[in-house]
């Protein structure tokens, strides 16, 4: 009994014992009839018929010829050897094909169309630089050949690619062939099926999918860019603990490396910029102290104001204190000013008042169309001539025109139900399966959706229309077709009824076709679809019985919901019970 517990090491030195058994086997199975030339062509034919499964493997040397056609004719015991009537000698070809040479040489098999008969068959080979040749052959046993190629096949495997339990069946059968006897053609071919079934059922170790650090690199990157001074140090460390988190994080757990990725791309999202909090107070009231003319104002209190107004600007903008305490002092300033005694004054009592009531609103409370029209007016103050009172009342009607038409958005019902469905879509898609260019689309018009106005049920119709075409308008990246199966075995275990076993999955594969002719090089008809890559196995039922069918079939994956074959099998045949 073999343990099944041996090193890989002892396997490979097992097998190199058992080996050298087999060289003191006196194989002659073959008939090698080399053809009667005078030696100038260096030319042979070697033809090995098998009678076990009426397959005839023939190899032709020629060096005389490269990259040349020939034709390949075998007839059967019937044939009378002549040319003349080829009508009538069709009835006797078994097999007939084309080939090219190629190098000076080829190496076929073939199934011939009937039962082996006892007596010559004549293989036609025309093209040859010695013109058409005419070999005689007869089916034998070739056991003890198909069992000594099966060896030498053993020798290749590479015992660290599969499993102890199955490599230990290779190994059972091996030691098997040594000790059978030759001249038993019963127990030949029955160690070398089991050779041949220990080497199909070898099982592969398991391999373990290589972990994607791509998406986390970017994350890093993308983190490592952003300039701490330009956000709010809050958001910033919330960024700086998903850095770290990212560096300690598990880089052999897939898992964990896509939640640190998350996690840090989220922390990139939520970055604050510091303008959009801290310097809110300050930029108001900036803006008010740079519209103040101070020819309308006393010496003193307009250089309290301007005073006020360069420690403002020079102000540290990460440090809320100090932003707060520059915006306390130049309103002080501001509220400060005296005025100078002129002749008729203009008021701009209700400008400064418009102004103020407009830098005190809450952009956010309002449809975005309505607040451009008051920071338009905004803008028109303070472009005005403050020496004409006219121009001050215009510009100031203006701005509590635009601060009256103002537009919340709680006013106006919007139905942001589609926008939240296509940004749902968009972010579960698998950037991997469709192309760059149709991908970066989708990216803007998520980009755009969410930072839309969603007090705008224009702008929110608007956005989810281009989120929505810019899905529509992917296009699925090409993939590569899969690698074609092979048939294990295929049996008749019942009338009827043919069970076909694959000999293992194929890589990327989805699933398998299964293909039926009644010809070997007929055309091939899908009766079956297996739609799980892991199921090897299936039976084909309602079968004439009594019929030889030829079996193929072919791997296939899904781009989007497109099937993708790949080539057929070699063709396995069956005669159905």
């Amino acid at each position: 009994m073999i343990r099944k517990s041996m090193p890989k090491f002892m396997w490979m030195l097992l097998i190199f014992l058992i080996l050298p058994v087999f060289y003191i086997l006196n194989v002659s199975a073959s008939n090698e009839l080399p053809p009667d030339y005078d030696g100038e062509n260096d030319s042979s034919i070697t033809i090995i018929a098998d009678k076990e499964d009426a397959t005839v493997t023939v190899k032709i040397t020629d060096s005389a010829l490269d990259d040349r056609k020939i034709s390949v004719i075998c007839f059967n015991p019937q044939w009378d050897g002549t040319f003349t009537n080829m009508a009538e000698n069709k009835k006797y070809i078994v097999y007939l094909n084309q080939y090219n040479l190629e190098n000076g040489s080829l190496s076929i098999q073939f199934e011939i169309n009937e039962e082996p008969a006892a007596d010559d068959y004549s293989l036609v080979i025309g093209g040859l630089s010695g013109g058409k040749i005419v070999e005689k052959f007869r089916f034998t046993d070739a056991g003890i050949l198909r069992l000594q190629e099966l060896i030498e096949e053993a020798k290749k495997l590479d015992v660290s690619k599969y499993t102890a339990d199955s490599f230990a069946q290779v190994v059972s059968a091996l030691i098997d062939a040594a000790l059978v006897d030759r001249n038993d053609a019963a127990a030949v071919k029955e160690v070398r099926q089991a050779l041949k079934a220990a080497i199909e059922d070898l099982e592969e170790n398991p391999t373990k999918d290589p972990i994607d650090l791509t998406g986390l690199s970017s994350a890093v990157d993308a983190a490592l860019d952003k300039d701490a001074s330009q956000y709010t140090p809050a958001s910033y460390a919330k960024l700086v603990k998903a850095l770290a988190d990212a560096a300690l994080a598990d880089k052999d757990d897939q898992d964990k490396v896509d939640a640190a990725t998350a996690a840090l791309n989220k922390a990139i999202q939520e970055l604050v910029p510091v303008t959009d909090t801290i310097l809110d107070g300050l930029n108001d009231v900036v803006t008010e102290a740079k519209l103040l003319n101070a020819d309308d104002y006393t010496p003193d209190s307009f250089k309290r104001v301007t005073d006020a107004l360069a420690q403002a600007v020079s102000a540290d903008k990460n440090n809320q204190t100090e932003v707060d305490n520059a915006a306390s002092a130049l309103r002080a300033a501001i509220d400060g000013l005296v005025r100078k005694t002129v002749v008729e004054p203009v008021d701009l009592e209700g400008l400064i008042a418009a102004v103020r009531t407009a830098q005190a609103l809450e952009a956010d409370k309002y449809t975005l169309e309505s607040y451009r029209r008051v920071i338009s007016a905004l803008a028109d103050v303070a472009a005005v001539d403050q020496n004409s009172q006219t121009a001050v009342d215009t510009a100031v009607d203006a701005l509590e025109a635009a601060i009256q038409a103002l537009v919340e958005k709680g006013d106006i019902p919007v139905d942001i139900t589609k926008l939240n469905e296509a940004v749902t879509a968009a972010k579960a898609l698998n950037a991997e399966k469709y192309t760059t260019a149709s991908y970066a689309k989708v990216v803007a018009a998520l980009a755009n959706a969410v930072n839309t106005d969603k007090g705008s049920q224009t702008a929110i119709d608007k956005a989810s229309k281009e989120l929505k075409d810019a899905i529509v308008g992917l296009k699925l990246k090409p993939v590569t077709p899969p690698s074609a199966p092979v048939i294990k075995s295929a049996k008749s275990p019942s009338k009827g009824k043919v069970r076909v076993a694959l000999k293992k999955k194929v890589a990327n594969a989805k699933g398998y076709q299964i293909c039926v002719s009644n010809k070997k090089t007929g055309k091939y008809t899908a009766v079956k679809t297996l739609t799980k890559a892991t199921k090897l196995k299936i039976d084909l039922k309602k079968l004439k019985s009594g019929k030889t069918i030829y079996i193929k079939a072919r791997a296939y994956r899904l781009n989007g919901t497109k099937k993708v074959f790949g080539k057929y099998s070699k063709p396995k045949r069956v005669k159905v019970k």
